[in-house]
This record gives structure tokens, sequence and C-alpha cells, in this order.
């Protein structure tokens, strides 16, 4: 929503506006117009009652039930429509879709099957391809004077909206040669004049209601209107290959008694090498013949590297037998040896990283 105090062409007198600049692509954005059997009304009262957030005046009218030109509201003609030089006509669809057209029949039906909003002004379009229809110096028509008008950009993407504030201190009002220059200057390619003088009103629901100063000092019961209604943000899409979020519960604790298993065999106290042929209890059979006890260490490991069933010894534990045993296999040297940390369970390991990609993928998003 973009306002000037004081703007004009050359020398002439100044005027007060308001712009709306509307991007149709925006998938929130829908252009929401009167139905036949919401006829009637001011601008805010019809905001109100169809839960608009943006509104204005669309159409000149005989009374409240009949509109001069092409009127349609949620893909419903208005029946009373009457011609009197109003064709010049845009139309919306629901997808985004718009155009600015000219219909001669005040009944319809709009040229595309799409179109289900539509509003109609006089006499023709102010602005075709970029380029004025009306100069200085028009006439009648060029009457400093409340102004409402819609604009389309070339790519039919963006919606311009303006409404001139007219016969008060401060601004006179402005011709259509006025209107059809501002428009192109905010970027218009094809625009209309829609209905003004007193009908002229700008609603805006977020910026605290009508936004400019209709000519009778409180707004006019018109026919028809047009606005915006903003659709709530939608949720962020699921991806359906994301794994499901993890659960926080813990995995249980062992139990606080247990012991590591029993080695099958005391390190020896001569210092010797421990038997290599060794293996757990629950292996299977032993190998019957054991390796001679001058053959040496294994070429593939290191001598003291610890192998699946060889006995548990403490780090740094001499060959004199700090940890040795005597009999019975009791231990004597003065306490007992903690025994390693197991692993983490692989399922732990797995949620873990079902946890780091669930919340990349929320970043993502």
């Amino acid at each position: 929503l973009a306002r000037a105090d004081r703007y004009a062409y050359d020398d002439r007198p100044h005027y007060r506006l308001q712009a709306l600049v509307v991007d149709l692509q925006h998938p929130q954005v829908r252009v929401v117009a009167t139905p036949p059997d919401q006829a009637g009304g001011t601008v805010s009262q019809f905001a109100d009652r169809l839960g608009v957030d943006v509104a204005w005046n669309t159409n000149f009218f005989g009374s409240p039930q009949d509109s001069c030109g092409l009127m349609m509201g949620e893909g419903q003609i208005w029946p009373r429509a009457y011609q009197d030089a109003c064709h010049a006509s845009v139309g919306f669809g629901d997808d985004g879709r718009a155009a600015v057209f000219v219909q001669p029949n005040p009944q319809g039906p709009p040229p595309e099957g799409w179109m289900r909003q539509v509003a109609t002004g006089k006499p023709g379009p102010i602005l075709v391809a970029g380029e004025p229809q009306f100069r200085y110096g028009c006439g009648a028509q060029c009457a400093y004077n409340p102004r409402t008008g819609l604009g389309l950009s070339q790519d039919r993407r963006t919606l311009y909206v303006v409404v001139v504030d007219g016969r008060q201190d401060g601004s006179v009002g402005a011709g259509l040669d006025d209107l059809a220059n501002l428009m192109r200057d905010l970027g218009a390619w094809d625009a209309v004049n829609l209905d003004g003088g007193g009908s002229s009103t700008l609603y805006v629901r977020g910026e605290g209601g009508v936004q400019n100063r209709p000519s009778d000092g409180r707004e006019r019961t018109v026919c028809c209107h047009m606005g915006l209604r903003v659709l709530p943000e939608p949720p962020p899409p699921v991806d359906a290959a994301a794994p499901p979020p993890p659960v926080d519960a813990a995995p249980p604790a062992p139990p606080p008694d247990a012991a590591p298993p029993p080695p099958d065999a005391a390190p020896p106290s001569d210092g010797a090498a421990p038997d290599r042929g060794s293996r757990p209890l629950d292996a299977g059979p032993r190998d019957a013949t054991p390796a001679p006890r001058d053959a040496g260490p294994r070429r593939d490991a290191a001598p003291d590297a610890a192998r699946p069933g060889d006995p548990v010894r403490p780090r740094g534990a001499d060959a004199g037998g700090a940890a040795s045993a005597g009999a019975g296999g009791a231990r004597h040297d003065g306490g007992c040896a903690a025994a390693p940390a197991p692993p983490p369970p692989l399922f732990l390991l797995l949620a873990v990283g079902g946890i780091i990609r669930s919340r990349r993928g929320r970043r993502r998003t």
C-alpha cells in the first residue's frame, strides 16, 4: 500500500491518492467480488460480510441492485445489469489469472470460462498497451473528481488499485488523463476507470479500515464491490521419505550389579606370553595341538594386542605379574581392574542418526 499526499502532472493542482500493488500469483491471495445476493452496502460492510482483508468500490450503478455493465461475483452474473457506456471490464480467475477486456453486453458472459470475478467501468479502457487513451483537455472526462481505477501489468501477474481523493481541501481530484498516467507510472499496461465521486473508497483491514477520505464525509452505499481475501499460510509439506520422529525414551540401562564375564585363564606369573591358542568357553572345542612355546608371537599382530578370548590384562601391567594370580585364581594386586565399557548398542546409533536426518530435513523446509 503506497500513499501520496501531493501528486500532479505539470503545474496542475495536487491530489492525494492511495495505491495498492497486488501479486496475483501469491498462493494466499484470492480476488473476491460481490455476488448478486450480497448487493448493496458500504465497502466496509462488504468486507465484513464476505470476510475480505482489502476492498474497494467497482461499477457505476442506478440502484444498489442495478450495476452499469457486466458484474460477476463468485461466478454469478448480476441479472439486473444495464448498459450506459460501461463496457471496460477486468476479469479474475481463482488461479491468479486476470485480463482487461471490452464487453458491450452487460449480461455477459465474460470472454473466458476461467473468469469468476468481473468488475466494469466506463467509458472504455483508459490505458491500452501502456498508452493513455485520454489527454489533457479532454473535456468533462478530464474534470477533477475522486477516482477509483484498476490496472494490470503487461504479464497480467500484478494488480494495481488506485483511489484518488477529490472535492476537498488539499486534493481536488484527478481527470481520466491523470488516472491513466498515474497507472502507467505505477507499472500498469492496461487499466479501467471505475465509479468515482463519493463512491471512491479503499478499505484495508490491517491498516485500520478506510484509507482514503470519501468526498461525502462518510462511506457511501454502493451497488457492488471487489476485494482481496488473504488465505491462511499452508502447513509445510510432509516428506514421505523422511524417517519417523525418534522416541525420546532413553534405552534401558544395564543392571547395576552386572559384571563382565570371567576370563577363562589367569595371566601367567612367569612373564611368558599368554597362550594364543586360547578361546572363549563358548567358542567350541579347543585345538588339539596348541602352538609350541618357542613359536614366538604371531607376525600379524602386536605381541601385546588383545584378541578375542585372551585374558583381560590391565594396561601397563609388567611381565613380573603386577596382576599375577595365586592359588584358586585369587588376585593379589591389591584391587580389581575396571572392566572396559561395553560399546553402545547398534540401535542407539541408528536412533541418533535418525535424529540428525530429521533435523536436517526440517532446516531444509
